[in-house]
Parts: structure tokens; C-alpha cells; sequence
């Protein structure tokens, strides 16, 4: 019989493992960047079960759906449990899709209907997989051939960061003031703002200057 407590690993080996899981999911273009530290781990951890390393802390062992390695939403939250600190709920697994593996599922690294292409959003038999390619590449992480490789295998493959980056663009509210164009982020606040500089401004204040105008995402948007 196998002695569960001698395949654990340690709290240093997580933290290692956490943070290299990490580097490889902004490798392959899932934006991190607003997410809490809390919300990172989480899906750092979600995606160190679908990949399988459990009781391994080596990425020579990944494994893909290639590999027949699928996992349930409640099988995720227990190796995340099992093998990597946590203590969450069984009662919490629907966690995993909405928030803990969307990114990396949105990102196509992690397939979410793994055996099982025609499964709804709830159904509670679809399973989670590492897609091959991606799994492939993650394999040669902390060798020499990595970077190379790396470089390769993204070339001018779309990634997440790029395409939410793109609709954030797309979605901006565009303002002119004195000839200069400024971008207010999506939201019915700025949607006023542009109201009150673009129609307010020129019938009610005539004489005035915008002197500062600031935005939830740049507070600091326009400044004389």
C-alpha cells in the first residue's frame, strides 16, 4: 500500500511549482496581470491538477488528453487539495469552471468538454484536459530548449491577452478635447463624460477649460 504522506509535497515545492505554472500560462498569453494573488494561485493550482503533476513536481510528466488524462470539476478541486494546499470545499467545484480554469480554458491551453464535445456548461460529466500541443511544449519548461521552442510554437498564434486587449480597444469611447483625442474605458460614468465634454460643455460653458479629466483605468487621462 502506498503511504500518501511520502508523495506530498512541500510547502516550498508548491510555492516552486505555483510560480512556474505561472511563467508558462503568461508564456502562452493568459493575461494575469488583474488578477489577485489569490485568484492566481487558484488557477495556478487548478491547472497543475489538469496537467497531472500531483505527486510529480516534475513538467516532464505532464499529461494531455493524448495521454487519457481527464479530470471532473470535483476531481480538480481534490487534487488541488490533495497535492497543493488547499482545503476548499467539495461543495465549491462549479468554482473551477466559472472562475479557477476559465482563463486558461478561453486561452484553449485546457480543453473544458475533454472526450465529451457535445456536454452543456452544467453538465457535471464533462471533464478537463491539457490539449496536447499545449501540453507538448509544457513538457520542455526548464530546459534548454524552452525559450527556442517556445518562440516556435506561439510564432503568430493568437493568444487571450491579445484578443481581450483588442475588444477592450475596440469597446473604448473615443473624445476630443481641444484637438487632442483621449480613450475613456467602457461604462455608463464615462458614457456621461463624453456627454457633458462633447454636447454640456460647448452649449453651457462657453469659456471654460477642461483642466483634468480622469478614468477608472487611467487617472490621469487628460491633464493641462
Amino acid at each position: 500500500m502506498v503511504d500518501k504522506t511520502s508523495r506530498r509535497l512541500t510547502k516550498t515545492q508548491i510555492r516552486k511549482l505555483v510560480a512556474e505554472a505561472l511563467e508558462i500560462l503568461e508564456s502562452f498569453g493568459v493575461p494575469t496581470h488583474d488578477l489577485t494573488d489569490r485568484k492566481k494561485e487558484r488557477m495556478a493550482k487548478a491547472f497543475l491538477a489538469v496537467a497531472g503533476l500531483g505527486p510529480s513536481n516534475q513538467w516532464s510528466a505532464v499529461r494531455s488528453i493524448d495521454d487519457g488524462h481527464r479530470l471532473l470539476s470535483r476531481q480538480v478541486l481534490r487534487g488541488m487539495n490533495e497535492y497543493f494546499g488547499e482545503s476548499i470545499a467539495d461543495s465549491s467545484y462549479d468554482d473551477i469552471r466559472r472562475k479557477d480554469l476559465l482563463l486558461p480554458v478561453e486561452a484553449g491551453i485546457v480543453l473544458r468538454s475533454a472526450g465529451k464535445e457535445s456536454a452543456s456548461t452544467n453538465d457535471g460529466t464533462r471533464a478537463y484536459a491539457l490539449d496536447p500541443l499545449f501540453a507538448k511544449q509544457m513538457r520542455l519548461f526548464g530546459t534548454s530548449s524552452w525559450d527556442e521552442s517556445l518562440d516556435q510554437f506561439m510564432g503568430d498564434r493568437p493568444t487571450l491577452a491579445e484578443s481581450l486587449k483588442r475588444i477592450r480597444d475596440l469597446s473604448r469611447i473615443p473624445v476630443v478635447i481641444e484637438s487632442t483625442e483621449i480613450n475613456f474605458s467602457p461604462g455608463e460614468h464615462n458614457q456621461l463624460q463624453r456627454a457633458i465634454l462633447e454636447e454640456f460643455l460647448p452649449r453651457f460653458g462657453q469659456g471654460a477649460e477642461v483642466l483634468y479629466v480622469g478614468d477608472t483605468a487611467d487617472k490621469y487621462l487628460f491633464l493641462r
